[in-house]
């Protein structure tokens, strides 16, 4: 995986991206933006649906048992694990640690 590219490649679209830990995406939203194939596969994963809070909704808000896609979350943190991979979050909380992935990507691509 070519961590230099991935790197360019937030440098370039880092405004495009949200500060999410919750929502799952389409591995072609990552891909168009140009993150490799290798980094957005490897992130890619059939979610299953749980109950209530747990639940995985489409994009009609009807709820589905799964959902195949990136989870934002992952994106953060693999994200991180790239641009600086001594870093890791102990926070309690999908957006808690989204957020802090989020900033230490944008202080390690200098958007910060």
């Amino acid at each position: 995986m070519d961590k230099q590219q991935i790197i360019e490649t937030t440098k370039k679209v880092f405004k495009e991206l949200s500060c999410d830990g919750h929502t799952i995406m389409d591995p072609q939203f990552f891909k168009e933006l140009g993150y490799p194939d290798e980094f957005v596969d490897k992130i890619t994963h059939v979610h299953v649906s749980g109950e209530q809070k747990y639940a995985i909704y489409d994009n009609d808000g009807e709820p589905v048992k799964q959902l195949g896609g990136v989870h934002y979350l992952d994106f953060w943190e693999n994200l991180s694990g790239v641009c600086d991979p001594s870093f890791s979050s102990y926070k309690n909380g999908r957006g808690f640690r989204a957020r802090e992935y989020y900033n230490r990507v944008e202080h390690a691509i200098g958007e910060a």
